[in-house]
């Protein structure tokens, strides 16, 4: 398989993925979630990103985007901005010596990309928080990616919990 394949390949599964995932979030996993996020959040009303089991959760998450900025899950990238996506996957080798990257890469299900424009800065930090409901078997594999242009300036906050 070449890249260009293994490319959409990986496209394809991230929009399934996010799709089936929107459809099988029970509202009392939301509701839980959403309750234990209230105790974690910075204050004030900035760019937040929730996943909850590895996968975006856009009830609970806040992207009200500046000028300069684009910033969403890995499944939206895909859609707007392909070529950071591929960015954050065009140095993936999946060979033997690079396992737990190939195994990322394999496993992935949702995750981030930040994309700030040079000369952009912003002024609030951005929160990225990482729900696990306890719903879901297994472990949950991201793949984000943060992009700065010259000058720019960026917080980021990340939490697992």
């Amino acid at each position: 398989m070449n890249k260009e394949e293994w490319h959409r390949q990986q496209a394809d599964l991230c929009r399934r993925l996010a799709w089936l995932t929107s459809l099988l979030r029970d509202a009392d996993v939301l509701r839980a979630m959403g309750e234990h996020l209230t105790g974690l959040l910075l204050p004030g009303r900035g760019l937040r990103l929730v996943l909850i089991d590895g996968h975006f959760a856009a009830e609970l998450s806040s992207i009200d985007l500046a000028e300069g900025v684009w910033f969403g899950p890995t499944s939206e990238a895909i859609a707007e901005r392909e070529e950071l996506f591929r960015d954050a996957t065009d140095d993936i080798t999946g060979d033997a010596a690079h396992p737990f990257a190939a195994l990322n890469a394999a496993f992935f299900g949702d995750g981030y990309l930040l994309d700030v424009a040079p000369g952009v800065a912003l002024d609030e930090p951005i929160e990225i928080v990482h729900l696990g409901s306890g719903e879901a078997a297994g472990s949950f594999h991201t793949r984000s990616l943060i992009k700065l242009g010259k000058e720019s300036h960026a917080s980021l906050l990340e939490v697992y919990t």
